[in-house]
């Protein structure tokens, strides 16, 4: 049995390539020939031809480009690509508007993440969990959270990384704000007699993040005030027993999907038992 490798994609986009020499530092005029090029090239005829043809060339690399002359010619590119009939990347709802709609429309992300879509309208940002998680307030980190968590079992939008990339954001919203939260509830956050309040808190936070379940998450947000809700849908645990057996007997492929419902079903210790077991480790 294959070793289980964990890899970090772009979420909803083609494969990226550094094939090309194209870089997020160069100018808007190499990245238009490159686009042009790539568009005249004879197998550039529909999505699959075109997004090929960009991604030798690493044309992708715009999407982090921050020269205002490509920014504008990215727009350019976002409409030109769009009226071809290309669809991807559909988070990245600020950087390729036009491109991201009709990957959502195909993807069914509208329906999927409504949360997340929302959240970034609203912020103005790609809705992706590190654009989002840098405007975003821990509410708002929760809410994506719990509907990451939640769409564990959809096999479109299943992903551990950002799971993990909300969790992390959730940690550091609370870890700058522990301080006012205890005071709100009387309490100070000195350390005395070798507690230190702040530690004791955070550290709860911590094991209800990694637990099967993120089981006691809602109660700690509430209780600090952090969020008022954090309402998850899972699996029975019967069928995740049985999903994980099926896994390891090689009756069924751990597929992303799979990959995120035991994640988030046996928690963090739980998955790196489950992953060693896999492997044979």
């Amino acid at each position: 049995m294959k070793k289980l490798m964990m890899t970090i994609t772009l979420t909803g986009a083609v494969a990226l390539s550094a094939l090309g020499g194209l870089s997020p530092k160069s100018t808007a005029a190499e990245f238009r020939t490159a686009f042009e090029a790539a568009l005249a090239e004879p197998s550039a005829t529909n999505q699959v031809g075109i997004t090929t043809a960009l991604n030798t060339r690493g044309f992708w690399n715009i999407i982090w480009a921050q020269d205002s002359e490509v920014v504008a010619f990215r727009g350019e590119a976002d409409e030109e690509l769009a009226r071809r009939g290309v669809g991807a990347l559909w988070g990245y709802t600020v950087t390729f508007p036009k491109v991201s709609a009709l990957h959502r429309a195909r993807n069914g992300a509208e329906a999927a993440v409504p949360v997340r879509l929302a959240v970034a309208r609203r912020l103005g940002c790609n809705a992706l969990p590190y654009d989002i998680s840098q405007r975003a307030d821990a509410a708002d980190i929760a809410a994506c959270l719990a509907e990451a968590v939640t769409l564990a079992h959809n096999p479109e939008f299943s992903s551990i990384r950002d799971i993990d990339q909300f969790k992390c954001a959730l940690q550091a919203l609370a870890a700058k704000g522990i301080r006012k939260a205890l005071r709100r509830q009387g309490k100070s956050f000195v350390t005395k007699d070798g507690v230190n309040p702040c530690e004791t808190a955070l550290s709860a936070l911590n094991s209800a993040l990694n637990a099967p379940r993120l089981a006691g998450t809602g109660e700690w947000l509430a209780e600090f005030g952090f969020a008022d809700s954090f309402a998850v849908s899972l699996p029975p645990e019967a069928q995740i027993a049985k999903l994980r057996e099926r896994v390891l007997d090689g009756d069924e492929e751990l597929t992303p999907r799979n990959k995120a419902l035991l994640y988030v079903c046996l928690g963090v210790d739980g998955y790196n038992v489950f992953v060693k077991e896999y492997n044979g480790d």
